[in-house]
């Protein structure tokens, strides 16, 4: 009998981008294709939140389980949904996380893909503050061009009425 040794799962991943910003949605979503010769076992997101450097450190980690995945299938494509609403995340703190693929090798032991790290970053005070503006200019730029599109409609019925009074 010739065992073939067991290799480590292969895993892409295509959403999200390395480096993001989380949105009010407070959510990640995730693109994953994975493959392996002998099946799954698990998968899991580590993560750990960084916070400004003048607030106290939490270096602890934390697990999210996807439970997308399907351990019967040797390659597959999911899509997984991550609510970030029960993790505290204040402005310009950042969210540093790992995607794990676990093989399904009882023989010889399990195997670990781990992705690259991936960080989510909140907007800080500053950040927040231009958007603010930019929707003001925004808002100020419609305004105008709303007027602008008034008085060329009161140009035009005045015209109008001058060429009926004719």
């Amino acid at each position: 009998v010739n065992i073939s040794p067991d290799k480590i799962p292969v895993m892409y991943i295509t959403e999200p981008p390395q480096d993001f910003v989380i949105t009010e949605k407070r959510e990640v979503n995730f693109e994953i294709q994975v493959i392996d010769d002998y099946g799954f076992s698990d998968a899991w997101i580590e993560y750990r939140v960084i916070v400004p450097s003048y607030l106290n450190q939490d270096t602890s980690s934390y697990r999210h389980t996807i439970p997308e995945i399907d351990r019967d299938l040797k390659a597959q494509q999911f899509s997984h949904r991550w609510s970030l609403d029960d993790i505290p995340l204040g402005l310009d703190d950042r969210l540093e996380f790992y995607v794990l693929i676990a093989d399904n090798n009882n023989a010889t032991g399990t195997g670990i893909a781990r992705s690259p790290i991936f960080t989510g970053s909140m907007p800080s005070l500053e950040d927040m503050f231009m958007e603010l503006e930019d929707r003001e200019e925004y808002i100020e730029e419609s305004t105008k061009e709303i007027t602008l599109s008034i008085d060329e409609v009161e140009e035009l019925v005045y015209d109008l009425k001058m060429e009926l009074l004719k």
